[in-house]
């Protein structure tokens, strides 16, 4: 992978699954490139898209489709067995030839409501040579030159773009439309492949998990991936804190001495207040999610810190850990668990909080409570690496 941009791969629609594997297989060979994946409804099987990354140059980033037609809502206009007629071999590689590339391409950019892109005229692209080409694989002239005529004056062209459609194609590529909305319905269902994602953050304060979430949020390719990022602390926040009914019953503001975090441990019973009260908000949250049958927006839920920050921390040493066996499932389980963490002595010069010997204890306290409650954490080590190389680093664990 050595430059920017997005390449359309066109697949014989029996052959998808496995091409997709080929794919897979050339990119996780390099291990300088990392991806992210997302299906989309398509007219014979899913359309995929490939987010591709670099580890060293965040400059480097490249979009791979794999795809067997392209149509626009279920309504083909450009098919495998088009782009086979339209070939040219370049490089030992078959390749649309000009034209058709120019063409179609020129197309594209129309059904969607965009300007023709200028590269295209550079290539010397001209409007008589769309006529021409969809013309010479079977639309009707008449209508291609109506069609274009309309769609500049954006007057009703969806509608003439039904009748090419159904002019080339009469109603023999229906089975198609029905696949797109067959592929659409269970894509964004909620057991589809596109259903949200959640990450749970764990680690000392100083290991870099603020930077790396900042980081996360603008990446472009997990824009691209996802449709919204949502970042939470520690709990979903349905329902209010402890403290605030502290606050109603203690109107009169005590000075607090301030200690560092996470370190001195609260009594047993207030352990477990704290664990039976906010396992009702993350209990809440887990309903609202599995309410949530079928939506079209994908999103990632990025918490710093989450659950398990009751197995770990001193604040909660005290606390019973059979009964997080228990209450575990009230919250929704995260796709992903990262533990970040760096030197401990490092650690301690980015923030100074708590001592090396408190952060060695984190460490190893949650190395088993990985262990014991089956979390398949990622732990990544920032002692030597930069905050974007980290950030990479979560981003591709997130494709499993």
């Amino acid at each position: 992978m050595t430059d920017v941009g997005d390449i359309d791969i066109f697949i014989k629609p029996s052959d998808m699954n496995l091409a997709k594997k080929h794919l897979e297989i050339i990119l996780e060979a390099d291990d300088d490139t990392f991806f992210l994946s997302r299906d989309y409804p398509s007219t014979h099987t899913n359309t995929t898209k490939y987010f591709c990354g670099n580890y060293i140059d965040p400059n480097l980033f490249i979009q791979i489709d794999m795809q067997s037609s392209y149509h626009w809502r279920g309504f083909t206009y450009f098919t495998y067995e088009d782009a086979i007629l339209s070939q040219e071999l370049k490089d030992n590689i078959k390749i649309l030839n000009n034209q058709a590339a120019n063409s179609v391409g020129a197309f594209k950019d129309l059904i969607y409501g965009k300007p023709i892109k200028t590269s295209r005229y550079e290539k010397g692209f001209c409007e008589d040579d769309l006529i021409k080409y969809f013309t010479s694989i079977g639309y009707d002239k008449f209508l291609l030159k109506y069609f274009l005529a309309r769609i500049k004056s954006n007057k009703n062209y969806l509608r003439l773009f039904f009748c090419l459609w159904l002019k080339r194609f009469k109603f023999k590529k229906i089975s198609n439309f029905l696949s797109y909305a067959y592929n659409f319905i269970i894509i964004n269902s909620f057991f589809g492949n596109n259903s949200s994602k959640q990450v749970a953050l764990y680690g000392p304060d100083g290991g870099g998990k603020s930077s790396i979430i900042e980081f996360i949020s603008v990446s472009p390719l997990i824009n691209e991936v996802f449709d919204e990022v949502n970042v939470r602390h520690t709990r979903p926040k349905i329902i209010p804190p402890l403290s605030f009914y502290l606050k109603i019953f203690n109107k009169k503001r005590r000075q607090e001495k301030i200690v560092p975090r996470s370190v001195i441990p609260v009594s047993k019973t207030k352990a477990i207040i704290h664990l039976l009260y906010y396992s009702i908000d993350y209990l809440l949250a887990n309903l609202i999610h599995k309410s949530i049958f079928f939506s079209k927006k994908r999103t990632l839920y990025i918490y710093d810190r989450y659950f398990f920050e009751f197995a770990y921390q001193q604040t909660f040493a005290k606390l019973p850990l059979n009964l997080l066996y228990f209450f575990k499932f009230f919250s929704r389980d995260a796709n992903h668990n990262i533990f970040i963490y760096a030197d401990p002595k490092i650690i301690t010069q980015r923030k100074k909080e708590l001592h090396s010997k408190d952060i060695e204890d984190q460490i190893i306290k949650y190395k088993k409570v990985d262990k014991k409650f089956k979390l398949n954490t990622v732990f990544i080590d920032t002692t030597n690496m930069s905050t974007y190389k980290s950030a990479m680093h979560l981003i591709s664990n997130l494709r499993s």
